[in-house]
């Protein structure tokens, strides 16, 4: 989620700043947010830092930028380091330029030129919210129909599973319930002992020829996960449900709607920085009149 938050987010800045090179001054307007939230402690510290930002922005980064699209972090950190910034100094100005747009960092990776991954986001992301809205309405609605077929399905391997553990428990008491009539009522124990031996072999032999089939060991647990798994997979096929496909809606669904919730924190972003511009130009259009 956080790479798809961070590509809307980078598309969000393209759109209100452009693709190409920030203006100087909303590069160092840019430079000022200090990341903290809170106001600055000394004005002059603030501007100088800003300008730090503004100066290596406009030299040594955008040289960099030219040669390579990307560089590590901690190797940006050590260019930093040589052109006199401490490791302190360096990570404050890396973090602005990543708050300003003018670079990303992406898991240790500072990409160098964001305006081309904006335009390379922009082939493969919806243009608006609306158009992922619409994409997520359609994947929601093929999704619920097959949530619903397999929902009945899957109440009834619930009851055929319960079948087939009262079904053994049941077999086995009817077994203990004959051995015991016939060892006490209708022959002797003399009699039954072999019988009970042979009996208690054959369960042996249904365990090893299990264990033939599957290669696994038998267990009362394995042997019911199997068998009503079995049962449900073939359910599932004849009621015309690919679960590759209902994997991969679910995994869509999933992912257009973290897109959908950060492309409408963007355009709020977005909208608000428009706001903010236009109220701007007004009250210097009246201190002009």
């Amino acid at each position: 989620m956080a790479s798809r938050l961070l590509a809307t987010r980078i598309l969000a800045r393209q759109r209100w700043l452009g693709a190409g090179t920030l203006l100087p001054g909303v590069q160092l307007v840019s430079c000022f947010s200090s990341g903290s939230g809170s106001a600055p402690a000394d004005a002059a510290t603030e501007m100088a830092r800003a300008l730090r930002c503004q100066d290596f922005q406009q030299g040594p980064l955008q040289s960099l930028a030219a040669s390579r699209p990307s560089v590590p972090y901690t190797e940006l950190l050590g260019i930093m380091q040589q052109h006199g910034f401490t490791p302190a100094a360096a990570e404050d100005v890396v973090g602005r330029l990543e708050r300003s747009g003018a670079v990303v960092n992406l898991a240790g990776t500072v990409l160098l030129r964001p305006g081309e991954v904006a335009e390379a986001l922009a082939l493969v992301l919806p243009d608006s919210a609306t158009s992922t809205r619409q994409q997520l309405e359609r994947v929601q609605l093929e999704l619920s129909q097959l949530e619903a077929k397999e929902a009945r399905i899957a109440r009834r391997a619930a009851w055929r599973q319960r079948a087939f553990v009262w079904g053994g428990f049941a077999t086995q008491g009817m077994l203990w319930a004959l051995l015991c009539r016939l060892t006490y009522y209708e022959l002797s124990w003399d009699v039954m002992e072999p019988v009970c031996f042979f009996v208690g072999g054959a369960q042996a032999m249904l365990c090893y020829t299990y264990f033939m089939a599957t290669r696994r060991d038998f267990s009362w647990e394995a042997a019911l996960d199997r068998h009503v798994g079995q049962w449900e997979k073939r359910q599932l096929a004849a009621a015309g449900i690919d679960l590759q496909r209902f994997s991969w809606l679910r995994r869509e669904a999933r992912r257009l709607g973290e897109l959908l919730a950060a492309q409408e924190a963007a355009e709020a972003v977005a909208a608000a920085a428009a706001d903010g511009g236009e109220a701007a130009a007004a009250v210097e259009g009246k201190k002009e009149a």
